[in-house]
């Protein structure tokens, strides 16, 4: 997996979050289309372009580097004063 760019990760559409968010969480495609209120493939097309966008492969990679990126966060938040 190669590092991705802050500024990328920062610059995602609500959408994209919300995509993002939910199949994280382990919602599924379908799932997280009925709740956004939007079709499967919708979902499909917004995870293929994050993808794209961050330059990964799979997606067990931009589970990992959500799940890094959280890590970080909350390592940050402790440790400081």
């Amino acid at each position: 997996m190669r590092r991705v760019p802050t500024k990328q990760v920062k610059h995602l559409t609500r959408r994209q979050t919300e995509v993002l968010c939910l199949l994280v969480g382990g919602w599924t495609l379908k799932k997280a289309a009925a709740l956004l209120q939007v079709s499967p493939s919708t979902v499909m097309f917004h995870k293929y372009r994050l993808m794209r966008m961050l330059g990964l492969k799979t997606y067990a990679d931009l589970v990992r580097l959500i799940k890094q990126r959280l890590l970080n966060v909350q390592v940050r938040r402790v440790q400081s004063p």
